[in-house]
């Protein structure tokens, strides 16, 4: 049986490049919220802390090291 999901990642892309001990890393994303399913299965609450400039949103599943810890504060 499937694993119900407690919550999904809401990130914005941000196509920054930035030093990490000396070498550029791309981050092209940065986590701007969380989506939280309805009881009944037919949509998500989205809620967000920041606002992408260019209006696009990637939803993605938490990564593994995340997938207990639910989002406070967004």
């Amino acid at each position: 049986m499937a694993e119900t999901v407690k919550y999904l990642d809401v990130w914005a892309p941000t196509g920054r490049k930035r030093m990490r001990d000396g070498v550029e890393k791309d981050e092209p994303w940065s986590k701007v919220g969380a989506a939280f399913p309805f009881k009944d299965g037919t949509g998500f609450s989205i809620k967000l802390s920041a606002l992408p400039l260019n209006g696009e949103l990637i939803v993605k599943p938490p990564l593994p090291k995340d997938i207990d810890k639910i989002p406070e504060g967004i």
